[in-house]
């Protein structure tokens, strides 16, 4: 099919300053696995099954709670100092319920569980950066809400121990099978957005094999020239495969 229209100038999201939230994105491993302790097994990012949470998902929230001291001596001649001493990392997630997405449904399964069934792992990427780290779920709501409105859906990501970086630039990939659902490998070194000049460790290769950065820059930025525009599919909320390049 013929494509004759192009991107109005000024519709694009910003390259550089205050970017939407939407670059940002959250994947969780479907099928963790465990080590001879009990913990969660984050050192080969590779062999995660990653389900994206985006598709229904309007709100991601992180925070990170603080456990201070205060430290006075001699030396100080009165004053203080704070140590930090410890954080709790926390994602708040929340939007609506999308039945038969491949993140929300592994989420909405562990409602009623504990122990182990709640512990997966998460990779959060962060202005171009991806961090991965052990997670247990908690405050899982996989529906509700006003009997003539869309059923809510909202949980909490808490980070498990010290969070790590991949080791190079990751790529996830998008499987053709399956939407939202992706595969990362790991290679070479971290990369530099020319737009932003921060550096970047991760790209997202969608379906129709057009790769898509998330970087400071604001938006998705194609590995060729010009950007890329996907074709979505009302029904699914997903791209119908088709891509364009406008230069």
């Amino acid at each position: 099919m013929a494509v004759t229209t192009k991107q109005i100038p000024g519709t694009e999201p910003d390259k550089t300053g205050a970017v939407e939230n939407w670059v940002d994105s959250l994947y969780i491993d479907r099928h963790p696995t465990f080590d001879a302790s009990g913990k969660v097994e984050i050192k080969d990012i590779t062999s995660g099954d990653w389900a994206r949470l985006a598709v229904g998902i309007n709100t991601i929230t992180p925070s990170a709670s603080e456990t201070s001291q205060k430290i006075s001596d001699y030396a100080s001649e009165g004053h203080s100092e704070t140590v930090v001493t410890g954080k709790d990392v926390t994602l708040a997630v929340s939007g609506n319920r999308y039945v038969g997405n491949p993140g929300q449904e592994y989420v909405s399964d562990m409602w009623l569980k504990m122990g182990q069934a709640v512990k997966s792992r998460v990779i959060y990427v962060v202005n171009g950066q991806a961090i991965e780290t052990a997670a247990t779920i908690t405050a899982i709501v996989p529906t509700g809400g006003n009997a003539n409105a869309s059923q809510t859906f909202s949980c909490t990501v808490n980070f498990d121990g010290v969070p790590v970086y991949p080791e190079g630039m990751m790529t996830l990939t998008e499987s053709k099978t399956e939407s939202w659902v992706y595969t990362a490998t790991v290679s070479g070194e971290e990369q530099k957005d020319e737009t932003s000049g921060r550096m970047t460790n991760v790209q997202i290769v969608q379906y129709d094999n057009e790769s898509l950065s998330h970087l400071v820059n604001g938006g998705a930025g194609s590995s060729q020239s010009g950007d890329v525009t996907h074709h979505e599919d009302p029904a699914s909320g997903k791209s119908d495969g088709k891509s364009t390049t406008v230069s």
